[in-house]
C-alpha cells in the first residue's frame, strides 16, 4: 500500500487513476493544481507543493505530464516524483530540471523517451497508455444510439486560429514559404516516419526566427527546430491531415465528426464536442468504425483515444504507429491504414463484413483488458 499526493488538475484520465489507486489498496490527498498558473518557476506553488509533501509521510508525489515546480519541491524533500506524460508536443519535458535524481518519468512515445534518454536524461522510460474497460463495461450500447453511425472521429481538427501558429510564416521570402509548403505537403502523405525537424536547415532555422521570434523559458534545452517542427508544422500537417481524410470519408460514408472546431466542407459532419467520461465511451460502443488520425508531433506513441476506443469494445482504424505493433496485432486485434486511397478501402470493406469487424473488435478488447488498464499501468509504478 501506498500513500500518494495527487497534482490534480484538468487532465484526462483523473478519475481512472484514482479508482485504480484505490483498487490496489492505496490512499490519495488531492492537491488542487491549474496548469493556467506559471508551472516552470512559481517559488509560491513550490512552496505550497513542499508544505503539503512536509505534512504527511508520503511515498510519491504522482501528477499527468510533467511539471518543473513538483520537481524541484519532491527534490527538496527527497521525494520520488512520478509523472507519467501523455500530451505530445509537451515543452516542459525540456526543463534542466528534468535531470532531478528524484524524478521518475513516463512518456508515452518511445521515440520521445528515446529522445531525452540520447539528450542525457536519466529520469525518462516510455510507458504506454491504458484504458479503464471495467468503468467502459457500465455503459450499455444501447443507451448511446444517437450517437450511432458508421464512422466517427472524435477530436480537435486544428484548423482555429489559436492552433495555426504556421500562419506566422507569411512574412518569409517566398522561396522559403514554398518550402515549408512542400515539407508539409510531403509529411501529410508519409506515413511512419517524421521528416520536419530534420528538414529544417539551420539558415531556414534563422529565417523563422525572425519570421515568428520564439520565447524559450531559461532553463530550457530543446532546439528552435525542435519547437517549430512540432509546434508550427507538425499542427499544419495534422490540420490538412484530418480535414482531407474526413472530407473524403465524408462523401462516402455516414460519418459524425465530435469537435469545437468549424469546418465548412464538413458541416453537415460536425456534432457538438461529446464529455470525455460520459459520452465518448457511447460513441465508440455505437460506431461501426471508429476513426484514429494521430497528431504529427506523436511519432511512434499511441494515442490515448487509441486506448479509450479498443477499451470500450470499439473497431478501431487508425494511422500507421510505430508502437502499436509492439503490443497489438493488426488485422487481427486492429486495423491501420497506409494512406487516403486504403482508408477509404478499408472502410468500405469492414462496413460490409460486419462478423469481421466485430471480431477484430472483440480481441482487440479483450487484449486492452488483459494487458492495459490502469492496474497494468500502476504496478509498472
Amino acid at each position: 500500500m501506498a500513500h500518494i499526493l495527487f497534482l490534480e488538475w484538468n487532465s484526462f484520465c483523473n478519475e481512472y487513476m484514482k479508482r485504480a489507486w484505490k483498487r490496489a489498496g492505496d490512499t490519495v490527498v488531492s492537491f488542487p493544481f491549474s496548469t493556467k498558473e506559471d508551472t516552470r518557476f512559481n517559488e509560491e506553488l513550490t512552496k505550497q507543493i513542499v508544505m503539503t509533501l512536509m505534512s504527511e509521510k508520503f511515498d510519491y508525489l504522482f501528477s499527468f505530464n510533467y511539471f518543473p515546480v513538483a520537481a524541484m519541491a519532491a527534490k527538496a524533500c527527497r521525494i520520488r516524483y512520478v509523472s507519467w506524460v501523455y500530451d505530445s508536443p509537451y515543452a516542459q519535458l525540456y526543463s534542466e530540471t528534468v535531470h532531478y535524481p528524484t524524478n521518475d518519468i513516463r512518456v508515452f512515445d518511445s521515440h520521445e523517451a528515446q529522445r531525452l534518454q540520447e539528450l542525457g536524461v536519466e529520469t525518462v522510460s516510455f510507458l504506454p497508455l491504458a484504458a479503464d474497460t471495467d468503468y467502459y463495461d457500465t455503459f450499455a450500447k444501447k443507451d448511446g444510439k444517437q450517437y450511432a453511425s458508421e464512422v466517427s472521429f472524435v477530436g480537435a481538427l486544428y484548423t482555429d486560429k489559436r492552433q495555426q501558429l504556421y500562419e506566422r510564416f507569411e512574412a518569409l521570402p517566398p522561396y522559403e514559404q514554398g518550402y515549408l509548403d512542400g515539407i508539409v505537403e510531403m509529411q501529410t502523405r508519409l506515413y511512419g516516419s517524421n521528416l520536419l525537424e530534420d528538414m529544417l536547415t539551420e539558415p531556414l532555422i534563422e529565417k523563422l526566427q525572425k519570421a515568428a521570434p520564439l520565447q524559450p523559458h531559461p532553463d530550457a534545452f530543446a532546439t528552435p527546430a525542435w519547437y517549430y517542427a512540432n509546434f508550427y508544422l507538425g499542427r499544419r500537417v495534422t490540420a490538412l491531415e484530418r480535414t482531407r481524410l474526413l472530407t473524403a470519408l465524408s462523401e462516402k460514408t455516414d460519418l459524425k465528426v465530435y469537435t469545437k472546431d468549424t469546418l465548412p466542407a464538413l458541416q453537415k459532419c460536425i456534432c457538438t464536442p461529446v464529455d470525455y467520461y460520459t459520452q465518448a465511451p457511447l460513441v465508440y460502443k455505437n460506431s461501426k468504425i471508429n476513426l484514429n488520425i494521430t497528431l504529427k508531433s506523436i511519432q511512434t506513441g499511441i494515442p490515448l483515444r487509441v486506448f479509450d476506443i479498443m477499451g470500450c469494445g470499439g473497431f478501431l482504424l487508425t494511422n500507421y504507429q510505430e508502437d502499436m505493433l509492439s503490443f497489438f496485432t493488426p488485422d487481427e486485434e486492429f486495423v491501420y491504414y497506409t494512406d487516403e486511397k486504403d482508408m477509404l478501402e478499408k472502410v468500405s470493406y469492414y462496413l460490409s463484413h460486419d462478423e469481421e469487424r466485430e471480431k477484430i473488435a472483440k480481441k482487440g478488447y479483450e487484449k486492452v483488458k488483459q494487458f492495459h488498464t490502469f492496474d497494468c499501468r500502476l504496478q509498472s509504478l
